[in-house]
């Protein structure tokens, strides 16, 4: 028998667990990403793999009656898993998706489409689209910078337009003056 189970991940053990009746297909997707820079060659420098997040695409049955086995379940079951699909996708929960296959951890459910039409009946026919999410956590750091006494390390502080004094004008002629007697 096949089935796949879809819950929450922050808490598997209180949540409920969604179960199929039925797999009409599953898709699992491992994509990279290569990074292309062109030359002015025409050729492209690929130098990078990136992985991209895993996705997996479901198109399970639910119904009303035990095709996975035992006795039905108590009322209207597609309806139930109907707006319990619809609560995953609506919470933005990461889900934890169970299949024969693999075990995908923190998954988001992109996309749910459920379509109703007569050959449906009164089961739950859907498509999920699910991608996984990478979290990271970041990490506050204090640092304090350590001061130096040295001078050229200090502010330079602008005066701005200072008077000239004698003695500067004087040292300047001079300056000038034996300038000139070096250049003849």
């Amino acid at each position: 028998m096949n089935t796949i189970a879809l819950f929450n991940s922050k808490s598997p053990a209180t949540s409920d667990v969604l179960v199929l009746d039925a797999i009409l297909s599953e898709e699992h997707s491992l994509e990279n990403k290569i990074t292309e820079f062109p030359l002015e060659t025409g050729a492209n420098l690929n130098d990078h793999i990136v992985n991209s997040p895993r996705r997996f695409t479901l198109q399970g049955l639910i119904t009303n009656t035990p095709l996975r086995g035992g006795k039905a379940p108590p009322g209207n079951y597609a309806e139930v898993a109907f707006q319990a699909l619809e609560k995953l996708h609506t919470d933005r929960q990461l889900l934890t998706v169970v299949t024969r296959m693999k075990r995908y951890e923190g998954m988001a459910i992109e996309k749910l489409s459920i379509p109703r039409n007569p050959s449906t009946g009164e089961a739950l026919e859907f498509t999920a689209n699910l991608l996984e999410v990478k979290q990271v956590t970041s990490k506050t750091v204090i640092f304090q910078a350590k001061t130096t006494e040295s001078p050229a390390a200090q502010p330079v502080n602008d005066k701005g337009k200072q008077p000239g004094s004698a003695t500067s004008a004087k040292t300047s002629a001079q300056v000038a003056s034996k300038a000139g007697k070096k250049q003849s």
